[in-house]
């Protein structure tokens, strides 16, 4: 009868190319569809936005190759995945699929619920390591003007001005800084631990991507022979654990009664469980994934803070002029301040996020959003950080850079804000540290890092980018990565040259 009606209307037409037709445009969509999914792999922030205006604020999925991510963006919905029980919706769970840590981390298990098993690297860094910042910041100063100094003096110069690839310089300079408050001025002068201790969450990282994108059944043995390769985290472990074991040994038979060092990996052995105390393996372990949690982001998020800089050079004397103020001096006693140049990098960190989504959360078991969407087990909830970022709902102008929008006056333009706010802060429309209880641990510490780096080059240098026009970062998943390539010209201010290119 089908052949007969579509020979009638179509003479010679067969019922075998009707069927070859509905096939050829299933498989079409099918490749169609499954395009879409593996262009988030290269397009991922872009595939967000796109159905973050299509959705008008509410839930909305997104396919990856790995899982289905449901993005929520109203105050409600992320308010209900930050009050979700941890056996609902797990950070952990997340954070271990994304790093991989059983093939990534030196064989280091995670748990699915983190803090459950004795962690205390969150009062370590939110508590201990907060509260110890303002004692800390001239070994810290010390170390960035260090490393700042000695990688300029490396880079090449031309008629006295130096061409600096950012991304690696700030890279070095980070781990130094962070090696000291970590493991204490010793050890960030040891150039075979600075080393790995740089080249490790590179590898995580790389490593990571390849296991999430092998099959299970071969991902083992493929891991053995990338960590064959990848001797960094070998090395950190090498070193870290003799000075560990002693450290554990000290506390077992003395208590108190020796003067502790003053630095994270002390810490942690400090919080750690007494009545099941952790093996040197374990110890060391948690050490090196709080080591790793520190790096990417601020080394990426200083990068762009950089890169504004330069883009931007009418906030160049405003900053300076903070920096020469009583408001500096402040800032060294007490680790807080400097609001000019906290709304600065604030606003860099909002026009070029190094991440598109904030507030992961894998589903453990069916979670169900209040107006009955679901989350199925495996896949995750979280929110569109950068499309929010870029809503004029929620940011007047949001495509231009305001360096001064989160400050009390904006020193450019003499225009008081309605609403000042802090870089470290934590709500539902400013969501670079996540968002409640489970929001960045070391985020103040992280802000002090960045304020240094930035006074640092103020202070010494007029920088400009060697090329305006091309591209600064790279997008994989979620990721907004910084370009290596990307190179600043420094010229010092101490320079005949520079101050007569900027007398008025």
């Amino acid at each position: 009868m089908l052949q007969y009606s579509l020979n009638t209307v179509f003479p010679g037409f067969s019922v075998a190319v009707v069927i070859v037709a509905f096939i050829s445009a299933f498989l079409l969509c099918e490749l169609l569809a499954h395009l879409e999914v593996w262009r988030f792999i290269f397009d991922g922030p872009s595939v967000i936005s796109r159905n973050y205006k299509k959705a008008q604020g509410g839930p909305f999925v997104v396919r990856t190759p790995n899982n289905l991510l449901t993005l929520v963006s109203s105050p409600k919905h992320i308010k209900e995945l930050e009050d979700a029980p941890n056996d609902c919706l797990s950070l952990a769970a997340a954070s271990k699929e994304l790093f991989q840590p059983k093939y990534t981390m030196h064989g280091f298990e995670w748990a699915d619920r983190r803090g459950t098993d004795g962690v205390g690297f969150v009062r370590v860094l939110r508590s201990l390591l907060t509260s110890h910042l303002p004692a800390l910041l001239p070994d810290i100063r010390s170390a960035i003007s260090v490393g700042l100094e000695e990688e300029l003096a490396g880079h090449k110069n031309v008629d006295g001005l130096r061409y600096s690839p950012v991304l690696p310089m700030i890279e070095k300079v980070v781990t130094k800084a962070n090696c000291v408050i970590f493991f204490g001025t010793q050890l960030s002068c040891d150039s075979e631990f600075l080393e790995a201790a740089l080249q490790y969450p590179k590898d995580v990282f790389i490593l990571a991507e390849i296991m999430r994108l092998t099959p299970k059944l071969i991902a083992p043995a493929i891991a053995r022979v990338m960590n064959s390769r990848h001797t960094a985290q070998k090395t950190v472990f090498k070193i870290l654990s003799p000075i560990v074991e002693q450290r554990l040994a000290l506390r077992s038979m003395n208590g108190n009664a020796v003067e502790s060092p003053v630095d994270c990996m002390q810490w942690l052995i400090d919080t750690s469980p007494r009545k099941k105390p952790w093996t040197i393996e374990r110890t060391v372990h948690e050490i090196m994934a709080v080591w790793f949690s520190s790096m990417p982001q601020l080394i990426m998020a200083t990068t762009y803070t950089l890169h504004d800089l330069c883009l931007h050079k009418e906030y160049v004397e405003p900053l300076r002029w903070e920096l020469e103020g009583a408001q500096y001096h402040d800032f060294e006693a007490t680790a807080h301040g400097l609001p000019l140049m906290d709304s600065f990098i604030k606003e860099s960190s909002r026009l070029t996020p190094t991440e598109a989504i904030s507030v992961r959360r894998m589903a453990l078991k069916p979670f169900f959003l209040s107006d009955g969407f679901k989350v199925a087990p495996g896949d995750w909830a979280c929110v569109p950080m950068r499309a929010i970022n870029l809503d004029s709902k929620y940011y007047s102008d949001p495509m231009t850079f305001n360096g001064f929008r989160f400050a009390q006056t904006n020193h450019v333009d003499g225009v008081l804000s309605s609403q000042p706010s802090k870089y470290t802060d934590a709500s539902d429309t400013w969501l670079h540290w996540g968002s409640g209880s489970k929001s960045c641990a070391g985020r103040y510490y992280a802000a002090v890092v960045q304020k240094l780096i930035l006074a640092h080059v103020l202070t010494n240098y007029d920088c400009e980018l060697a090329d305006e026009k091309a591209g600064r970062s790279m997008w994989w998943r979620t990721s907004i990565t910084p370009l290596a390539k990307t190179a600043i010209i420094f010229r010092s201010r101490n320079d005949p040259l520079s101050r007569r290119d900027h007398q008025p």
